[in-house]
């Protein structure tokens, strides 16, 4: 399962990780609390995901300082906006430089 799904619900809208809990993780990546590897192992993430997270990851880390705080806000409304269903998958990934 890729990490899209797992931010997205599911068919009976289930989902498998929260919009807050997924943008905390990476905006502790962006001021550099967090590692990518140590997000992977706070989330439960599994191999299967890390194609994706290392998109996002490099997203964040190929912006300029001052936008990766920014940024927080940012991928907050998109997980919001994905899980509630006001915007589709192609939507947030091409947002966040997924694949």
């Amino acid at each position: 399962m890729a990490l899209i799904d797992k931010i997205a619900p599911d068919v009976n809208g289930n989902i498998q990780l929260g919009a807050h809990e997924f943008s905390a993780a990476l905006y502790l990546i962006a001021i550099g609390e967090f590692t990518q590897n140590q997000v992977s192992n706070a989330l439960g993430l599994e191999a299967s995901d890390d194609a994706q997270l290392t998109q996002v990851v490099n997203h964040i880390n190929g912006l300029p300082a001052g936008e990766k705080l920014a940024f927080h806000g940012k991928i907050e409304a998109l997980n919001i906006a994905l899980q509630r269903g006001y915007i589709t998958k192609a939507t947030y990934k091409s947002r966040l430089g997924m694949t």
